[in-house]
């Protein structure tokens, strides 16, 4: 006897059976990277505009290395704001 959480495979209604699933799965994919990229370019610029304020990082001495080695906050806001406009449409 098999548990009620088994569900027998069978074939993709016709309505899914279509290439159209693998252009959605695909677009998804690609909006979903886009998004986590923004995300991490929008704590970089925070990161960055907090280093502006406080220059000095008496808990960790390498946060200042790593915030001079960014872009500046500005550049940082504008590729996370174009990274979005691009991943919003697909």
């Amino acid at each position: 006897m098999r548990g009620t959480l088994y569900t027998a495979i069978s074939p993709l209604q016709p309505s899914l059976d279509s290439y159209w699933l693998a252009v959605h799965v695909l677009a998804a994919i690609i909006a979903t990277g886009g998004f986590t990229v923004a995300t991490a370019l929008t704590a970089l610029h925070l990161h960055r505009s907090r280093d502006a304020t406080a220059r000095e990082h008496p808990r960790s001495p390498t946060l200042g290395a790593v915030a001079a080695r960014l872009p500046s906050g500005i550049a940082l806001e504008r590729l996370a704001r174009q990274t979005i406009t691009f991943a919003f449409p697909v």
